[in-house]
């Protein structure tokens, strides 16, 4: 027993072939294009990043002509600006009179002088900023040794104390004032020799 052949038309089955043919074609191309597009939307992407993160990365693209314009609207780093004025980075400290000659503005806590120590002390809401003295300068130039630091707290202050060599004259203790750009509760132990 055999089947009856059906009867197709060639010229349907011709259209409907291609039909398909196009509408595969027209689907590879989507294809081709989402991935380009995405391709290209992820590099631009990480060109954009790496302006913003990376100053060194922002400066060597500025270079490229027309670059120029795009960097200075991406890049975050506008030129490192510190919070320490000029001039006044510095707390001037007299160890014969145990007094604070000179304090910077910007330094809203409390320092005090005692024979061979300098305390600071910040309310603890203010404990995500650190004081690093990163010098000592004594009258006729040359440097005061630091000889240690202590760390106290209670319930509202931090208190921080420097030890120096004894000396009783003037001195300059160079300063480092900066916000904890990690965020509270951070502790530091920092050897000095």
């Amino acid at each position: 027993m055999s089947k009856p052949l059906i009867d197709v038309p060639k010229e349907k089955l011709q259209q409907v072939r291609m039909d398909m043919f196009r509408k595969v074609q027209r689907e590879k191309k989507i294809k081709k294009r989402i991935v380009s597009v995405t391709f290209i939307a992820i590099l631009c992407l990480s060109l954009i990043l790496s302006i913003r993160v990376s100053p060194t990365i922002a400066s060597r693209v500025a270079k490229i002509s027309g670059f120029q314009a795009i960097v200075s609207a991406i890049a975050i780093d506008k030129g490192i600006k510190d919070i320490v004025p000029k001039g006044e980075d510095f707390i001037e400290v007299d160890f014969g009179t145990k007094e604070i000659l000179m304090k910077p503005n910007y330094f809203n806590g409390d320092i005090s002088a005692a024979p061979q120590s300098v305390s600071v002390t910040m309310n603890k809401d203010n404990q995500g900023k650190f004081l690093m003295f990163s010098d000592a300068i004594k009258e006729d130039g040359t440097m005061l040794e630091f000889k240690g630091i202590s760390i106290s707290r209670d319930e509202q202050y931090v208190v921080e104390t420097t030890q120096f060599e004894e000396y009783n004259g003037r001195a300059k203790l160079y300063l480092n004032y900066y916000a904890n750009p990690i965020g509270k509760n951070i502790e530091l132990n920092i050897p000095l020799q």
